[in-house]
């Protein structure tokens, strides 16, 4: 049995008035198809007596909010209901449904979007075809001279968004032979909840964009200690990264770098290390995910360190800059950067610069300020 709702939400976009009846036919209400959900399509989960009611619960009050608020997604997948299966209490699992049914609300919503944006553009690109007056195309004129302009020759090659793509991944595979190497260190999943894992995949995933449009030669990345039954890695899954970037999961792998790299090459990276670190092209930094997410606000890192005999360094920050807010655990997109700039030889200081918001560092009335209660 098949259910359509709609969900009493419409699209609207300014226009010029020759355009209102195009936005006018793409405006209607958005019309979702419903799954019907039932235990036998999740009974890989429903391994036991309570996996099997806790399933049954979900569904209904699944099925209860489609009926009175349509406010759930058109459907769970497995990933979907584990998540909510390691929810505690019904108000944590109505917000996890909420969230996911505004996630695919706006993904409908950006594509009907586009869909009117490319409407309008035709349209306006017609309309303006119509008001030239010269209609011939080709690559010569009249005279049998040849002819630059629209729809004719082009003094420049046009680089397409593929062209770009392929070329930024010639470019990591050129990183993986003779690039320097940076290792993500994910092994400190247990230790966190299902949002701090969420937010570890979107660090992930820009440190990985990051590098792979890098002005300069990108690194080798490597993404070890990963565990294929954490959330992470379902959260990778979900987000469907396989089909968006091919080349995003070759890096993955359960080992610890301690059996791809020597350990006298290794630095790991840590604002809570105690002496500052000094860039070298040959060697391995680790960054790792783990006291700032950690739920038991334990010194993760450092004690993982020590035990594995690395060497732990942290960015040179308050040597050449004047921190004043914010934490000094920056983003891994922000670290790559500044590694970036190092290897371009820029330095720290305009590495720092280029690369952390301004409103980080002290201003100069601050410290003037500052110079003055120290004189007093």
């Amino acid at each position: 049995m098949q259910h359509w709702f709609s969900t009493g939400r419409q699209l609207w976009s300014q226009t010029n008035d020759h355009n209102q009846e195009v936005v006018e036919d793409n405006a209607l209400d958005v019309e979702r198809h419903f799954a019907d959900l039932s235990v036998k399509q999740f009974e890989c989960l429903a391994k036991t007596a309570d996996q099997v009611n806790d399933i049954e619960m979900i569904l209904s009050s699944y099925e209860y909010a489609k009926y009175k608020t349509q406010e759930v997604p058109s459907s769970l997948t497995l990933n979907n209901m584990k998540q909510l299966m390691g929810l505690k209490s019904g108000a944590q699992r109505n917000r996890y449904m909420n969230s996911l049914y505004l996630k695919e609300i706006r993904s409908i919503h950006s594509k009907r979007l586009r869909a009117i944006n490319k409407a309008l553009k035709e349209k306006e690109l017609s309309d303006k075809w119509i008001h030239l007056k010269d209609k011939r195309t080709g690559i010569f004129d009249d005279n049998g001279d040849i002819a630059y302009g629209l729809w004719r020759n082009s003094l420049f090659a046009r680089i397409s968004t593929a062209n770009i793509r392929r070329y930024s991944v010639h470019r990591l595979r050129s990183a993986a032979l003779f690039g320097q190497n940076i290792v993500f260190d994910l092994s400190c999943d247990p230790q966190m909840s299902q949002t701090n894992c969420a937010k570890k995949l979107g660090q992930l995933v820009n440190a990985y964009q990051t590098n792979r449009y890098s002005l300069s030669q990108p690194f080798n990345l490597h993404f070890a200690n990963i565990d294929y039954k954490s959330m992470v890695w379902d959260a990778v899954q979900d987000n469907q990264l396989v089909a968006h970037y091919p080349d995003f999961l070759s890096a993955f792998t359960p080992k610890s770098y301690l059996d791809l790299f020597d350990r006298k090459d290794l630095v790991y990276l840590s604002p809570k290390a105690d002496r500052d670190v000094e860039y070298e092209s040959n060697k391995t930094y680790i960054i790792g995910f783990g006291d700032e997410y950690s739920s038991t606000r334990k010194d993760v890192t450092r004690v993982k360190s020590r035990n594995e005999r690395i060497a732990m360094r942290r960015l040179p920050i308050d040597r050449y800059c004047l921190w004043s807010n914010g934490s000094k655990d920056l983003y891994s997109s922000v670290v790559l950067r500044i590694l970036h700039d190092m290897s371009d030889g820029i330095g720290w200081q305009k590495a720092f610069q280029r690369n952390i918001d301004k409103y980080c560092f002290k201003t100069e009335e601050e410290i003037e300020a500052q110079e003055l209660y120290q004189l007093s």
